[in-house]
């Protein structure tokens, strides 16, 4: 075992998994020789300005994950859900994505 090393635990979680993220692709991009990897966020807006629903994620290599997808409550079953996915898939279209994966849970909701 190496002494040398020490595990911390990290406050600023954003942070680390975006050095991580980075590290990674720096790592993956020339092993398949891919470097269009690209981030992207969409949010929908009430007529106050007041984000009501977003979804978000990432294309590399032909392949996109949508990570994040949420609606408020209040504004669910009218549409903005599907809006917001069409969005994503458009992104991973541009993107020459041949694959989307999605990050879900399954349990009942309320």
């Amino acid at each position: 075992m190496n002494n040398n090393f020490h595990i911390t635990t990290e406050s600023n979680h954003q942070t680390i998994i975006q050095f991580l993220e980075d590290r990674l692709y720096e790592f993956n991009g020339p092993l398949l020789n891919k470097f269009d990897g690209r981030l992207f966020a969409f949010t929908a807006r009430d007529e106050n300005n007041t984000i009501v629903g977003g979804i978000a994620g990432w294309t590399w290599a032909g392949i996109g994950e949508i990570t994040q997808l949420w609606v408020n409550t209040p504004v669910r079953t009218t549409g903005i859900g599907k809006l917001l996915l069409e969005k994503a898939i458009a992104e991973a279209n541009n993107s020459n994505c041949q694959k989307i994966m999605v990050r879900t849970f399954s349990f009942p909701g309320p």
